[in-house]
C-alpha cells in the first residue's frame, strides 16, 4: 500500500478513504453504515469510490456478488502529498514556514513534542546533514 495519489482528494472522497483506513476494507452497505450523516445515498457513495478507484487510491475485489474496496494508499502517503501541495501554493515550496506554522497553531502533547525533538535531534545527526546544510543558502 505504498502508492501516492497522482490527482488532489476532495473532501467528500477522504470521507471514504478515512472510513476504509479506520474500519478496513468495505463493500458499499459496509460504508453506508459506517459514514456519518443520515443523507448518504448508495450510488453516491458508489460513484467517490469509482472515483477513488480511477484516481489509484482503492481497489477492488468481487466477494460473491458485492465489490470489496481496500485503499491502496496509506493514510501517511497521502498526508505528504497533500502538504507538498499546499506548501507548493502557498510558500513556494518551502517546507520551514508550513511546519512552523503547524507547530505553532498546533496543541502539542508532550508525546508530541518529544517526537518532534527527536526527529530533529536524528536529522542534526545526519551524517549528510552538515553537508546539505553548507551547500543550501539559510532561510529567510
Amino acid at each position: 500500500m505504498a502508492r501516492k495519489p497522482r490527482k488532489p482528494i476532495p473532501d467528500s472522497e477522504l470521507e471514504i478513504l478515512l472510513a476504509l483506513w479506520d474500519r478496513g476494507p468495505a463493500t458499499v452497505r459496509d460504508l453506508l453504515d459506517r459514514l456519518p450523516g443520515p443523507d448518504r445515498a448508495y450510488t453516491t457513495v458508489q460513484t467517490l469510490l469509482n472515483r477513488l478507484e480511477a484516481k489509484g487510491c482503492v481497489a477492488t475485489r468481487k466477494d460473491g456478488r458485492a465489490l470489496v474496496y481496500t485503499p491502496t494508499v496509506e493514510r501517511d502517503d497521502l498526508l505528504t502529498a497533500e502538504l507538498a501541495e499546499v506548501a507548493t501554493r502557498v510558500t513556494g515550496g518551502r517546507a520551514s514556514p508550513l511546519v512552523l506554522n503547524l507547530v505553532e497553531q498546533g496543541n502539542l502533547s508532550p508525546d508530541d513534542i518529544a517526537a518532534l525533538r527527536a526527529l530533529l535531534d536524528r536529522l542534526d545527526a545526519a551524517p549528510d546533514r552538515a553537508k546539505k546544510q553548507r551547500r543550501k543558502p539559510a532561510p529567510e
